[in-house]
């Protein structure tokens, strides 16, 4: 057991600012509950954009990646701190680097720069590996070694790996008994706290109802909801702070089985209401009647940038696709014309402004399909012209991610991300009647840089990260192409971007096999035979 005279020093390091940190709650459930442990603790977050000193004698460096995208915070961290990102070249008694969150979701891509990696995103694990560290001063090894008991503790250096001559993963072999529960305890979370001296965020629930193919959040853990009490009492407190506007976040803002009592209650309490994505069969035209004058948009609502014109608020819907097959395919359990009849029923009820996310490069996808959103999207702008409303569409491409049904299929380039885009753009613009329409569409892509990272990390193995590792070394982290990925990747004689965006078989060695639950096996059965159904019905509409 650890010195209980001596607290075990943690750092949270962040590239948020001391003012943005609130809006992650990952961090701020961290905090409070490595503060409940058994054990004595000091946990401090560590600002790297800001903080001029770092605790380089801390026992733990611990990362909370939300994607593959914060990534770079540990090579910021290392470089701040000026100690070695590989875990090879660090000191035997230095810091244990310990690593988490959704970002984390394939833990190969760090292998060689976090000691250990917390599968999943219950806090039981860490505190049950704080509570069993040898007393005082501990080396990496006897630290590893404890970690090696701790359930959900994924230990890289102690798994082997085997590659092929092309370069493909054979074997994933664990040195010790790698024991993955995905139900330890109730997953650790904040039901919300204050960001600014005029805004806080609420979080009724954790997980989704729901279970999209392409999502992973349904299958990382259960659904769970805060009782109304619970969340009464955190507005009450919010509100005596100052509080006046008040952001629900969620993976669906109106999931929460008494999101209309809570809505009602913000409301009597004073409180103006931002609302995250939704799906849109969870919003009614009473309900947004009932948000009038209380409905407004978060300033981290960076899809409505700059805000609407007209001054009203939107709500966000995360459609994908305006294609009944394709939403099949996605297990949305939606139907294409329905998200028109209804949005135009959202519309007449008092929505003056409207955000839409769609995914492009769905598997199957033909060009009907995309022109079948472009006429959705024109639909709706031209039902907002009465009210000078507007539209934002978020454009993402499907990035397969781990542990979800549709893992394995494969990945767009970049000049096919951006041609889709031109597509997309192009048929709004062909069914609009002028120019000025048009100019009340507002596209938001994701950056090509972005998905060449997330192709990198949500499909590459441990060696990948030394070409992460490259990109921050040259300071153009932002300026990343795929020709300056093909040449990182040849330089270390690393399979090709094709390889990486490859559809993967049933049959090769998953990064993340080790992780994975059993279950999954028969999700992505299921996906396949929806595909097949697709794959077919696509074909009849193309002759």
């Amino acid at each position: 057991m650890p010195d209980d005279s001596k607290p075990i020093r943690i750092l949270l390091p962040t590239r948020l600012t001391p003012e943005a940190t609130g809006w992650n709650l990952g961090i701020r459930s961290l905090v409070r509950d490595l503060g409940n442990c058994k054990v004595p603790v000091d946990v401090k977050i560590f600002h790297v954009n800001s903080d001029s000193r770092v605790d380089t004698e801390a026992d733990i460096i611990l990362f909370s990646f939300s994607n593959p995208l914060e990534y770079r915070l540990l090579f910021d961290f290392c470089q701040v701190a000026g100690l070695p990102a590989r875990t090879g070249a660090r000191r035997a008694r230095g810091p244990l680097f310990i690593g988490g969150g959704i970002g984390l979701a394939n833990p190969e891509p760090l292998g060689d720069y976090l000691d250990v990696v917390i599968v999943g995103l219950d806090h039981e694990p860490i505190r049950q590996l704080l509570q069993t560290l040898p007393a005082g001063p501990h080396s990496r090894g006897s630290a590893l070694a404890a970690a090696m008991k701790t359930p959900n503790a994924y230990v890289p250096s102690a798994i082997d790996v085997a590659f092929s001559e092309s370069g493909e993963l054979l074997k994933l072999d664990p040195r010790y008994e790698f024991d993955v529960r995905r139900a330890v305890g109730r997953v650790a979370r904040v039901i919300g706290g204050q960001v600014s001296n005029e805004e806080g965020v609420l979080m009724p629930d954790i997980g989704c109802r729901h279970r999209c193919s392409f999502c992973v959040i349904p299958f990382l853990y259960p659904y769970q909801e805060a009782s109304r009490t619970e969340l009464s009492e955190q507005v009450d407190v919010l509100r005596s702070s100052g509080v006046v506007n008040i952001k629900i976040n969620s993976a669906t803002a109106t999931q929460h089985s008494d999101i209309g009592g809570l809505l009602a209650y913000l409301k009597e309490r004073g409180m103006k209401i931002a609302i995250g994505s939704v799906r849109l069969d969870q919003v009614t035209p009473e309900s947004v009647q009932g948000l009038t004058l209380s409905h407004r948009l978060s300033v981290s609502q960076h899809l409505y940038r700059p805000s609407p014109p007209n001054g009203a608020a939107s709500l966000t819907f995360g459609i994908e696709t305006a294609s009944t097959r394709l939403l099949q395919l996605l297990n949305k359990k939606l139907i294409g014309r329905e998200i028109g009849r209804h949005l135009g029923a959202l519309i007449d009820a008092g929505l003056h402004n409207v955000g839409l996310y769609v995914l492009a490069g769905i598997p199957t996808e033909t060009p009907d399909d995309i022109a079948e959103t472009a006429l959705l999207i024109a639909d709706v702008t031209q039902r907002l012209r009465r009210v000078a409303g507007h539209v934002y569409v978020g454009v993402n491409p499907l990035i397969p991610t781990p542990h979800t049904p549709m893992q394995r299929v494969s990945i767009m380039s970049c000049d096919e991300f951006s041609a889709w885009c031109d597509t997309l753009s192009a048929a709004v613009a062909a069914n609009l009647d002028d120019a000025e329409s048009f100019g009340r569409v507002h596209f938001r892509a994701m950056s090509l840089t972005s998905l060449l990272i997330e192709t990198l990390a949500m499909r590459g193995d441990r060696r990948v990260g030394k070409v992460l590792e490259a990109f921050h070394a040259s300071a153009s982290w932002d300026l990343i192409d795929e020709t300056t990925v093909a040449h990182e990747l040849a330089r270390r004689a690393l399979p090709a971007l094709s390889f990486h965006r490859r559809r993967i078989a049933l049959t090769a060695v998953l990064p993340w096999s080790l992780v994975m639950v059993p279950s999954l096996n028969q999700e992505e059965q299921a996906y396949c035979q929806r595909e097949r159904v697709a794959e077919g019905s696509s074909c009849i509409r193309e002759r």
